[in-house]
């Protein structure tokens, strides 16, 4: 079972790295909800809604578009995937 500090290390690198891209962080909690040890909330990422909107428009998907999605794509992989690696930094794993 996680501790709290590892919940919070994780949630905190989550922040972190969403910082990072520019996205505010609005609440981070510890506190177990559910099958959810902790989580980390930030503004709506609108990014979505612009690449969605470009789609819609019938244009195709043009290579600037392509390039935004791709990079929307990472950001959000990146700002997932960082909980467990801030774990493992903490914890020695890497």
């Amino acid at each position: 079972m996680l501790s709290r500090w590892n919940t919070a290390v994780h949630e905190a690198s989550h922040a972190v790295v969403g910082n990072e891209y520019r996205k505010k962080v609005t609440k981070i909690s510890v506190i177990a909800a559910g099958q959810s040890l902790g989580h980390t909330t930030f503004e709506a990422m609108n990014d979505w809604e612009k690449v969605e909107e470009l789609v819609n428009k019938g244009d195709g998907m043009n290579k600037a578009l392509n390039y935004k999605l791709n990079r929307l794509q990472r950001r959000v992989l990146a700002i997932a995937v960082a909980g467990d690696v801030g774990n493992n930094l903490y914890s020695g794993g890497i």
